[in-house]
């Protein structure tokens, strides 16, 4: 499945490239930005099976892994310091 995902990926990165040429080459001074903007959607439209396989793997991760039990997708568990100030004076000691 990570095959497929970064395979899909790697198809939609070139999104960031449609984006940039669409606003390199706009004959608009001040709204080539919105040119890239407009450029994206029309990029994943002309590439609708990797967008499709993008968004169906994210589902399925969605569902599988980010469940109640695993807590939420911006939980950071605590780690307590054991010593760190302790070992940065050792290394500064004894450089």
């Amino acid at each position: 499945m990570m095959i497929y995902f970064w395979r899909a990926i790697i198809h939609l990165l070139d999104t960031v490239e449609a984006f940039a040429g669409a606003w390199q080459y706009s004959n608009s001074e001040h709204f080539g930005f919105v040119d890239g903007l407009v450029a994206i959607p029309m990029h994943l439209i002309s590439e609708p099976i990797y967008f499709l396989q993008l968004t169906l793997i994210v589902i399925v991760l969605h569902l599988t892994v980010n469940r109640t039990g695993y807590r939420g997708s911006t939980y950071i568990p605590y780690k307590p310091n054991h010593g760190g100030i302790a070992i940065f004076a050792a290394m500064t000691l004894f450089r």
